[in-house]
């Protein structure tokens, strides 16, 4: 699959701002996703700036990052637009504090819009996905609650566990596919730092094409580059946490079992 080279930023804003007309969001909830003066400068800042954030590169330096690559979605996908407009709003915030009203508004539409796409847009996996990757790496990269990171896990797992994600995830080249992997490292480890995480890691094990991430035989695995390794890294360092918990409770077990014969 060849991924789209990466457009002039102004380019891009001319798009967005002759293509983000969404009449059906407007019709339903007074919402529309438009490019405007007050909102410009955030997509440059994510054009330019977030997706800095993209620090394994499993693609050549020739093709976009996962945060370009998301970012050609939000030229007709409000809930991924919007989410831009949050991370580039939050992540200015931190020296202007100024944004912090933009960094609430534009969170709660992507939030609402999403409702509203995921039932319209079933099919549009890439793009659902990539509202979700956008809104989760802004909780990670900000210091999120860990409620709102694991909203997003919960609404990723249940993409992936749909008909139409599990369709999309049989290609290994897919955007989906790519995001998943994102997402699920972030699972991964705060399922390891004992954060609640772990639900996405336990559904990828059903899904045929991310199954050579469990197998204990290295040769099943397709060589897909540097970030898939080190999702299969934490997916073993959660494993052995795991480990780690369950002797903990043994060795506490074996304690207390241990006592009662003394007990009085």
């Amino acid at each position: 699959m060849q991924w789209p080279s990466p457009l002039d930023i102004s380019e891009m804003a001319q798009q967005l701002e002759d293509n983000l007309n969404t009449p059906t969001l407007k019709d339903q909830d007074d919402l529309s996703a438009s490019v405007t003066d007050q909102n410009r400068h955030l997509i440059q800042h994510y054009l330019e700036v977030i997706k800095g954030y993209s620090k394994v590169d499993e693609r050549s330096k020739e093709t976009n990052n996962l945060f370009i690559s998301a970012f050609s979605r939000s030229l007709s996908f409000p809930p991924l637009f919007y989410a831009i407009l949050a991370f580039s709003a939050s992540h200015i915030s931190m020296e202007d504090e100024s944004h912090r009203e933009q960094v609430a508004k534009f969170d709660d539409l992507a939030a609402e819009s999403f409702r509203q796409f995921k039932s319209t847009h079933k099919t549009e996996v890439d793009s659902l996905l990539s509202a979700l990757f956008v809104r989760i790496k802004m909780i990670h990269v900000m210091g999120g609650s860990v409620e709102a990171f694991l909203k997003i896990i919960h609404e990723a797992t249940d993409i992936l566990t749909s008909v139409h994600g599990l369709r999309a995830l049989e290609d290994t080249s897919t955007l989906a596919w790519r995001i998943i992997v994102r997402i699920a490292i972030l699972d991964a480890r705060a399922s390891c730092y004992r954060l609640g995480g772990g639900a996405l890691i336990k559904a990828l094990r059903k899904v045929p094409s991310f199954s050579f991430l469990f197998s204990s035989n290295s040769i099943d695995a397709p060589s897909l580059g540097a970030v898939v390794n080190l999702l299969r890294a934490d997916i073993f360092r959660t494993r052995v946490a795991e480990i780690d918990v369950q002797l903990h409770q043994q060795i506490q077990s074996e304690r207390v079992h241990s006592i009662r014969p003394y007990a009085h």
